[in-house]
């Protein structure tokens, strides 16, 4: 997946992130791979913000929908350290409750790191041979805004909570909870 420098907003940017896991049409699902490396000769804070397109956690036992929205975690990389985490590992999603997200994900130095800081992401897919996807199926996801879920929601049959993550989010790679 590329990694790009935007000049204006002085940060690099992940223009597609992913995390289906669980679900009727993804049981295995597809999921996200951050490797941050640090090159400069001092320590470095990343603020990493992930903006969702769509975000949302259902955990059939207690029927409980999450939306999450923006999350924001900062990890702090010593001179010539590398991190290599998932997102749903760096920002604590579920990996046991049916998750479809995609979105992007902003990184920003807090100091001129640009060209001495190695980002690289991947979107990984399944490879257990589950079947991927059966197209076709409209009632797979909550988050597409499925009628037979929004419904559920508006009855409250199932309960719905929001999360996001604000700026002042502790450093060193906390992750960012309900």
């Amino acid at each position: 997946m590329p990694v790009v420098w935007d000049d204006d907003l002085k940060q690099f940017v992940v223009p597609y992130t992913n995390y289906w896991h669980n679900d009727t049409d993804w049981p295995v699902g597809w999921y996200s791979l951050l490797s941050l490396k640090n090159g400069t000769n001092g320590p470095v804070t990343y603020t990493l913000r992930h903006v969702p397109s769509y975000a949302m956690q259902f955990d059939p036992r207690h029927s409980h929908l999450t939306r999450y929205h923006e999350q924001v975690v900062r990890v702090v990389l010593q001179s010539g350290e590398e991190k290599k985490i998932t997102l749903q590992d760096l920002f604590g999603w579920a990996a046991d409750q049916m998750m479809a997200m995609e979105g992007h994900l902003f990184i920003l130095p807090n100091r001129d790191a640009k060209t001495d800081t190695v980002v690289r992401f991947s979107v990984i897919p399944n490879a257990s041979g589950e079947r991927l996807h059966m197209p076709g199926r409209p009632e797979c996801i909550p988050a597409c805004g499925n009628k037979a879920w929004q419904t559920m929601i508006e009855s409250g049959t199932i309960k719905v909570s929001d999360v996001s993550t604000g700026e002042d989010k502790p450093a060193d790679s906390e992750k960012a909870k309900p």
